[in-house]
Protein backbone atom coordinates (compact mmCIF):
# COMPACT_ATOMS: atom_id res chain seq x y z
CA UNK A 1 0.00 0.00 0.00
CA UNK A 2 2.87 2.35 0.81
CA UNK A 3 4.35 1.91 -2.66
CA UNK A 4 0.99 2.75 -4.29
CA UNK A 5 0.74 5.91 -2.19
CA UNK A 6 4.27 6.91 -3.25
CA UNK A 7 3.34 6.32 -6.89
CA UNK A 8 0.21 8.46 -6.50
CA UNK A 9 2.24 11.25 -4.89
CA UNK A 10 4.72 11.17 -7.77
CA UNK A 11 1.86 11.55 -10.26
CA UNK A 12 0.45 14.46 -8.26
CA UNK A 13 3.91 16.06 -8.28
CA UNK A 14 3.99 15.88 -12.09
CA UNK A 15 0.62 17.62 -12.34
CA UNK A 16 1.77 20.29 -9.87
CA UNK A 17 4.80 20.93 -12.08
CA UNK A 18 2.47 21.28 -15.06
CA UNK A 19 0.53 24.02 -13.27
CA UNK A 20 3.70 25.83 -12.16
CA UNK A 21 5.16 26.42 -15.61
CA UNK A 22 3.86 27.89 -18.88
CA UNK A 23 2.28 25.38 -21.25
CA UNK A 24 2.16 25.74 -25.04
CA UNK A 25 0.87 23.40 -27.72
CA UNK A 26 3.37 22.03 -30.21
CA UNK A 27 2.78 19.22 -32.68
CA UNK A 28 -0.30 18.03 -30.81
CA UNK A 29 1.27 17.80 -27.36
CA UNK A 30 1.50 20.10 -24.36
CA UNK A 31 4.99 21.52 -24.04
CA UNK A 32 5.74 22.53 -20.46
CA UNK A 33 8.74 24.88 -20.35
CA UNK A 34 10.55 24.32 -17.04
CA UNK A 35 13.75 25.46 -15.40
CA UNK A 36 14.15 22.14 -13.58
CA UNK A 37 17.61 20.57 -13.56
CA UNK A 38 16.17 17.14 -14.43
CA UNK A 39 16.39 16.12 -18.04
CA UNK A 40 13.46 16.45 -20.39
CA UNK A 41 10.72 13.84 -19.89
CA UNK A 42 7.17 13.00 -20.94
CA UNK A 43 4.04 12.08 -19.06
CA UNK A 44 0.94 11.17 -21.06
CA UNK A 45 0.67 13.93 -23.70
CA UNK A 46 2.93 16.37 -21.85
CA UNK A 47 6.56 17.06 -22.66
CA UNK A 48 8.39 18.66 -19.74
CA UNK A 49 11.17 20.63 -21.39
CA UNK A 50 14.21 22.27 -19.83
CA UNK A 51 14.46 25.86 -21.14
CA UNK A 52 18.24 25.52 -21.38
CA UNK A 53 17.77 23.17 -24.36
CA UNK A 54 17.01 25.11 -27.52
CA UNK A 55 14.18 23.71 -29.65
CA UNK A 56 15.63 25.52 -32.65
CA UNK A 57 18.94 23.67 -32.64
CA UNK A 58 19.49 20.21 -34.12
CA UNK A 59 20.13 18.57 -30.75
CA UNK A 60 16.93 20.07 -29.33
CA UNK A 61 14.96 18.81 -32.32
CA UNK A 62 16.36 15.30 -31.88
CA UNK A 63 15.46 15.26 -28.19
CA UNK A 64 11.96 16.60 -28.95
CA UNK A 65 11.41 13.89 -31.60
CA UNK A 66 12.57 11.28 -29.11
CA UNK A 67 10.05 12.54 -26.54
CA UNK A 68 7.29 12.57 -29.17
CA UNK A 69 8.04 8.91 -29.86
CA UNK A 70 7.45 8.14 -26.18
CA UNK A 71 4.03 9.81 -26.44
CA UNK A 72 3.07 8.21 -29.77
CA UNK A 73 3.94 4.72 -28.54
CA UNK A 74 2.14 5.16 -25.20
CA UNK A 75 5.14 4.53 -23.00
CA UNK A 76 3.52 6.31 -20.05
CA UNK A 77 0.77 3.70 -19.96
CA UNK A 78 3.29 0.86 -20.11
CA UNK A 79 5.27 2.36 -17.25
CA UNK A 80 2.20 3.03 -15.12
CA UNK A 81 0.94 -0.54 -15.51
CA UNK A 82 4.42 -1.85 -14.73
CA UNK A 83 4.69 0.34 -11.64
CA UNK A 84 1.24 -0.64 -10.33
CA UNK A 85 2.09 -4.32 -10.79
CA UNK A 86 5.44 -3.83 -9.06
CA UNK A 87 3.73 -2.01 -6.17
CA UNK A 88 1.15 -4.76 -5.87
CA UNK A 89 3.56 -7.67 -6.16
CA UNK A 90 6.56 -5.96 -4.56
CA UNK A 91 7.74 -9.20 -2.99
CA UNK A 92 8.31 -10.84 -6.37
CA UNK A 93 11.67 -9.81 -7.89
CA UNK A 94 10.37 -10.69 -11.36
CA UNK A 95 8.27 -7.50 -11.45
CA UNK A 96 11.19 -5.30 -10.40
CA UNK A 97 13.32 -6.79 -13.17
CA UNK A 98 10.56 -6.39 -15.77
CA UNK A 99 10.06 -2.75 -14.76
CA UNK A 100 13.78 -2.04 -15.10
CA UNK A 101 14.00 -3.78 -18.47
CA UNK A 102 10.89 -1.98 -19.76
CA UNK A 103 12.49 1.37 -18.94
CA UNK A 104 15.65 0.39 -20.79
CA UNK A 105 13.73 -0.86 -23.84
CA UNK A 106 11.70 2.36 -24.00
CA UNK A 107 14.80 4.52 -24.00
CA UNK A 108 16.75 2.64 -26.63
CA UNK A 109 14.15 1.03 -28.89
Amino acid sequence: MILLVILALRIVKVYKMRRMYPVTQREGVSLVMTDLPQSTFTFLKNVFWNRDISLDEEVGQLIFRHELTHIEEGHTYDKLVSQVLTCTFWFNPFYWIIQKELNIVHEFA
